[in-house]
């Protein structure tokens, strides 16, 4: 993790801040020369039967896994969880990207440091029992996002409930598929992902437009913002620029979604943002965790 931080910032990314491509790249770079060393290291110290089970457990298998791994993971997986639940409001401010969330309130480099870093210690524990098991933490948010929405306090249980029944099923199916052998379960993940994951239009998917008509918001008798109606479009940005106390955090907190507005309504690629899911659990509340 340490290195990955370090290559990122030395290609001229942030690691707290908008260096999301240099992390990404410097995670690829890291794990190629790591795969390197991996390599390297069986090739002088095992013998062929030693390298077979180790290529083997490399690739992910859930054969070896005794009761006293399953009490040190299951523990493990729920303090990540709720971990991750407890920052599911910061993790909503975080959809329209770092500068919008720090704008409203939300301590950017805490959080991502502290998401970033549980992550990999929880990513850590489970390869450590299993071996590497690709493509679930691509595939499985993004169709548990389908299923009950972009709000990370359903979100969250979801993908996490979503993938061990999705890992269960690749299990059972490594085990069938071809009779008489069992399969590493990172081969049936790595076939099933990237066929679920292929987007031939790389611009296509969060880019959406954004819409609020003739928005407005009260607190007493105190207006706060009144008749705001503007569009978003794919590619744009947006920049609000006025004093302290002005509005702005509350309409970005509008836009996102996280208060009801008292007039008008936000539209998101041409539906109305209560109508979508998760609408019913927006608070109002203008605290942050």
């Amino acid at each position: 993790f340490a290195l990955v931080a370090l290559l990122a910032r030395a290609a001229g990314g942030s690691v707290g801040g908008r260096g999301a491509v240099q992390i990404v790249l410097a995670g690829i770079a890291g794990s190629q020369l790591f795969n390197a060393l991996t390599s390297f290291i069986i090739t002088k110290s095992a013998n062929a039967d030693q390298a077979r089970g180790i290529m083997f457990w490399l690739l992910g298998n859930l054969s070896g896994v005794r009761w006293h791994d399953v009490a040190l993971a299951v523990p493990v997986a729920l303090a990540g969880v709720a971990l991750c639940a407890a920052h599911a409001r910061a993790l909503d401010a975080f959809t329209f990207g770092s500068d919008s969330a720090a704008a409203l309130g939300v301590p950017v480099r805490r959080v991502q440091a502290v998401l970033i870093g549980a992550s990999a210690l929880l990513t850590a524990v489970m390869v450590s029992m299993v071996g590497s098991i690709g493509f679930v933490g691509l595939v499985i948010p993004h169709a548990a996002r389908l299923l009950v929405g972009v709000r990370h306090a359903r979100l969250i249980p979801a993908a996490a409930l979503s993938g061990a029944v999705f890992l269960v099923a690749a299990d059972i199916l490594s085990r069938v598929i071809v009779p008489g052998q069992v399969l590493p379960i990172g081969v049936i993940t790595a076939l099933v992902g990237p066929g679920l994951r292929a987007d031939p239009d790389p611009r296509a998917g969060p880019q959406m437009s954004l819409e609020t008509h003739a928005l407005g918001w009260t607190t007493g008798r105190t207006v706060v913002l009144q008749d705001i109606s503007l569009t978003v479009r794919p590619g744009e940005t947006l920049g609000l620029i006025g004093p302290n106390g002005s509005g702005k955090s509350t309409l970005l907190r509008l836009m996102a979604g996280l208060l009801r507005p008292s007039a008008g309504h936000v539209e998101l690629e041409g539906r109305p943002l209560a109508a979508l899911p998760g609408a019913r659990s927006r608070s109002a509340s203008p605290g942050w965790r």
